[in-house]
């Protein structure tokens, strides 16, 4: 086998065990949560963790178990199973002991009433026996839901009515702009102040016409330059007092 070869395969040998590993390195998160503080986890018939578990899995068919208790021998329990297909796709399991049903929003934090009483805030377990309820958040119109709005795990979303913070003058782009302005207008008002000193200079020593009529015109664009120099200096000005 000659060199050629030798380095072909070795190409394609390195290709076979960098894809090997990118499948193995290829999972899923998976967050399994309950209502119960205590209730106990087994992922594979492995414990997993209590209440609430966050994992990376890769691609394959899991044994999900949760029970109420492990020191009771007729304790709540349920009994699912798991396949992970697509190693970019998050997956959430919920379970609950009390009857409840899990409420997630957007945004979260949201204080939820029955009446005129709070229960809590998003996201967390609802009984079933608490219906309808009003979702309530400053700066979001308030949402009136019932259980069907956030079955199976949808998140609930509220609109937002208030307006944004403003931001001060100092972080708003025409700052920039100003700060920038007054740079290139004043380097542009010292540059054509120096071409026309130097045209000027140059009219007094050969009495040309020609070198007359640039002083002035190297002296009007620097004039120009200079208002507009000015202009911003007043805006800035202002806003710094104003501010």
């Amino acid at each position: 086998m000659n060199l050629k070869n030798k380095i072909f395969g070795s190409l394609i040998i390195f290709v076979l065990i960098s894809g090997s590993a990118a499948a193995q390195d290829c999972k899923s998160k998976v967050e399994i949560k309950t209502d119960l503080d205590n209730s106990l986890i087994y992922i594979n018939n492995k414990l997993a963790g209590k209440g609430v578990v966050s994992t990376e899995l890769e691609k394959g068919i899991y044994d999900i178990t949760v029970t109420a208790s492990g020191k009771e021998w007729e304790a709540e329990m349920f009994n699912d199973s798991l396949s992970i297909d697509n190693c970019r796709k998050d997956t959430t399991l919920l379970y609950s002991f009390r009857k409840q049903t899990y409420l997630n929003s957007d945004p979260q934090d949201v204080k939820v009433f029955t009446g005129d009483s709070l229960i809590g805030y998003t996201p967390l377990f609802i009984s079933s026996e608490i219906f309808p309820l009003v979702l309530r958040k400053t700066g979001y119109q308030a949402k009136k839901i019932s259980q069907s709005d956030f079955a199976d795990g949808r998140i609930v979303k509220l609109i937002f009515t208030g307006s944004q913070e403003e931001k001060s003058f100092y972080e708003r782009p025409v700052f920039k702009y100003l700060i920038g302005g007054i740079l290139v207008f004043g380097a542009a008002t010292a540059y054509f102040k120096i071409k026309a000193d130097n045209a000027f200079s140059d009219y007094q020593k050969t009495q040309k016409q020609t070198s007359l009529d640039s002083t002035h015109r190297y002296d009007l664009v620097s004039g120009i330059a200079f208002g507009a120099l000015q202009i911003n200096l007043g805006i800035l000005i202002y806003h710094f007092l104003t501010e």
